[in-house]
């Protein structure tokens, strides 16, 4: 759970006086080492949006004279950095897969050196352990994209760590079946495809391959969905890759099957919302996934009397 602002905010005023501190003494490797630590815990409770992302370099400086476990900070640090999100593993809680789309940003190429850097450090401790999942589920996130690109270098680049990804989950899953956090991961992998299902996302084709693996990411929710019902974020990843799957198919002009994974999508956020009424991310997610299955001429997907399934009229 995010921490107040005014904790972020210590935290912040912390990171600074260690970082100013490191200058002052020469990037001392204990003084750097504390300033590491708040990293993290900085990011995850602030959720932050860097305006001065602190140079990459300050931390390569001392990463090879690390011991394994700060290495593995410091990779950690440097993903949180480069995808902007609040937590590797994620949060049970209520949020949604954030699918963003690529735009012009600040520290865009800095971003692409924290995540490169990231994956260095993590494959050097991968191959000397090869049998710690930590490591190994790390270097599978900072493999996928956090982004939606556009155009073909872009997509070509996606598409190779999207499947380096996913070969990693695959191998986590097999080898831990009862983790959540790895299916879970390797689900919303497999449906990384842009399907125009928000505003802010490019579109690609329809095609046989995002069909395939948007099929594979809805066995692994409907397992995920039957072994832990009281995750709302694990139905709400499901509702998604079901309106997906609506994209896909209405792209293809197959209309009638387009039109019953959105009601499936509808009914399936329409649970998430009953039964955990307290989070407005899946309400707003469900009006998207209603208007776009309007749009794509689905209109039967909210219900006979145009009602939403049990949210009421207010929905």
């Amino acid at each position: 759970m995010p921490a107040s602002k005014e904790s972020a905010a210590v935290l912040k005023d912390l990171l600074v006086f260690y970082d100013r501190l490191a200058e002052q003494a020469g990037h001392d490797r204990q003084v750097m080492l504390q300033s590491l630590a708040l990293n993290p815990r900085f990011l995850s409770a602030a959720d932050a949006r860097l305006t001065s992302p602190p140079d990459p370099r300050t931390w390569t400086a001392v990463a090879r004279d690390l011991s394994e476990p700060y290495r593995y900070e410091l990779a950690r640090t440097l993903y949180f950095l480069s995808s902007k999100c609040p937590s590797a593993a994620g949060s049970a809680g209520g949020s949604e897969a954030i699918e963003e789309a690529a735009q012009s940003k600040p520290h865009e190429s800095l971003r692409n050196e924290y995540r490169d850097l990231a994956i260095g450090m993590l494959n050097e401790l991968t191959s000397k352990n090869t049998h710690a999942p930590d490591y190994q589920f790390l270097l599978a996130l900072c493999h996928r994209p956090s982004v939606f690109g556009s155009g073909q270098p872009a997509v070509s680049s996606m598409a190779r760590g999207r499947q380096q990804a996913i070969r990693i989950l695959e191998k986590l899953t097999s080898r831990h079946p009862h983790v959540a956090d790895y299916r879970y991961e390797l689900a919303v992998t497999y449906a990384w495809f842009p399907v125009g299902l928000f505003p802010w996302q490019s579109r690609l084709a329809a095609s046989a391959e995002a069909e395939q693996n948007l099929l594979r990411a809805l066995d692994e929710s409907h397992r995920l969905v039957s072994q832990n019902p009281t995750i709302p974020r694990y139905a709400g990843a499901q509702a998604l890759i079901l309106a997906k799957l609506g994209m896909v198919y209405w792209g293809s002009h197959r209309l009638a099957e387009a039109e019953e994974f959105f009601r499936q999508a509808v009914q399936t956020q329409c649970r998430v919302i009953q039964e955990f009424p307290d989070l407005p991310s899946h309400q707003r997610v469900l009006l998207r996934i209603h208007a776009t299955s309007v749009r794509a001429g689905c209109p039967g997907a909210r219900g006979r009397h145009g009602q939403f399934p049990g949210v009421g009229r207010s929905a």
